[in-house]
């Protein structure tokens, strides 16, 4: 799914399949490890603390989150990635 959305963005933004490729080989590997940090973390909070009627909310307030999370890797930490 990261690697779908990764080279998506590259492609869109006019970039070459070169460029996907690269993007997908550097940004996927770190993205991948954060959501597997971050997402057993807040659906152990959702399905102990949170009722039932609020799971949904909740999980879309992650996702909104995760969302913008992922668009700031999409820029931002390519861009620092290569100034290193």
């Amino acid at each position: 799914m990261y690697a779908a959305f990764f080279s998506s963005m590259a492609l869109m933004e006019g970039g070459s399949i070169e460029d996907a490729k690269y993007r997908v080989s550097v940004l996927l590997l770190p993205t991948y490890l954060a959501g597997l940090t971050i997402s057993p973390i807040v659906q152990s909070i959702n399905f102990a603390f949170i009722p039932l009627i609020y799971r949904v909310p909740f999980g879309s307030c992650f996702d909104l989150f995760w969302d913008s999370y992922l668009s700031w890797v999409n820029t931002e930490k390519l861009a620092m990635i290569e100034d290193q």
